[in-house]
């Protein structure tokens, strides 16, 4: 049994919910907890910190501790420069979080309208959709399994843990605005993927909603379709660097789609004798948010909570494994958090 076994049967409740009352969380309003409480007396339910094992016979897929399930981890996306940043944390968060389930992990970058090999499919307990648009032909392939996906389009089978990346734009440019920041720049790749479209449709909204003209400032890849080094990568920040200082006043919030690309910013800002936190503000994404840790001062950055995405995920794909008929496909969405380093 697991976290979302007890949310599914506490209606309306999120498996992180229950996550939440199980560790003593606080801001959890009382009936809630009181109902979690309930369904996990009435259901037997212990915590995996209680237990031997994640992955006891009764628990593993397939019934066998000794035996993995395997699942397919597939990506569509051509946006190989930007998506390559995002997938990696992602991919990474993943990988644990089912290991930990007795599941693992198959990747595959899949981005035409060929099907997948039957042998390979046969062999499948289920998928993940991580990024882009599949096929029609091949979503026909995978409905026979388990499928959960990052994304929630009208066509897309199974259960959904929905990534807030339009409430991370909102919270970057909310944070930049109470800054007492009055210019806010934002760095976008030029062809946008649709997550990067709607983190940048909540920095606009909140800007227009404050009444801030946000500056859009294109990360133009060189050369389109290449996985790009990271001198190219770097030339691409300077590119967007110079316009933002070239094209108004200071000081200027910027918000940028990573962690990495920000130490770039960085780096360059020391060319031109320009200190971050002082002349340039910045709010990040925080993928690969070790790439910050040695910046001074410390950006704040969106944490997109990769890790409950990722378990979430795994507890979703387990209870379909387990039970193919155990009701409607489920919709779970993390919300993002600011985070803000006392420098």
């Amino acid at each position: 049994m697991r976290i979302v076994d007890v949310a599914a049967a506490a209606a309306g409740v999120s498996p992180s919910t229950v996550s939440r009352v199980i560790r003593g969380g606080k801001n959890i309003a009382p009936a809630t907890a009181e109902l979690v409480r309930r369904v996990i007396r009435e259901m037997g339910y212990c915590p995996p910190g209680d237990r031997n094992s994640f992955t006891q016979a009764s628990d593993a897929p397939g019934g066998s501790s000794s035996s993995h399930g395997q699942v397919a981890v597939l990506t569509f996306s051509y946006q190989s420069w930007m998506d390559s940043i995002c997938c990696l944390d992602n991919l990474n968060c993943l990988s644990a979080s089912l290991a930990q389930h007795g599941l693992r992990m198959n990747y595959l970058h899949w981005p035409n309208s060929h099907c997948l090999p039957e042998e390979f499919c046969a062999s499948l307990d289920g998928y993940i959709l991580l990024q882009g648009q599949p096929p029609e032909g091949l979503l026909q392939q995978i409905r026979s399994k388990p499928v959960v996906s990052l994304f929630n389009l009208p066509n897309i089978p199974g259960d959904h843990v929905l990534m807030g990346y339009y409430q991370a734009g909102r919270l970057a440019a909310n944070y930049l605005h109470q800054k007492g920041l009055r210019r806010l720049a934002l760095l976008v790749p030029e062809n946008l993927p649709a997550y990067a479209n709607q983190q940048a449709e909540g920095f606009r909204i909140f800007c227009q909603e404050v009444q801030i003209q946000p500056e859009e400032f294109p990360l133009i890849p060189p050369v389109d379709q290449v996985v790009l080094g990271p001198i190219a990568v770097e030339c691409m920040i300077v590119q967007a660097m110079e316009k933002v200082i070239e094209s108004g006043s200071f000081p200027v919030g910027v918000f940028v789609p990573s962690c990495c690309l920000t130490a770039l910013a960085y780096r360059y800002l020391a060319t031109r004798g320009l200190q971050p936190g002082k002349d340039v503000h910045f709010a990040c994404l925080g993928y690969q948010a070790s790439a910050i840790l040695g910046l001074c001062p410390r950006p704040a950055f969106v944490d997109m909570g990769l890790s409950e995405i990722a378990e979430n995920t795994a507890q979703l794909l387990v209870l379909r494994i387990k039970n193919p008929q155990s009701g409607r496909s489920l919709q779970i969405s993390v919300s993002p958090k600011l985070v803000i380093y006392d420098n």
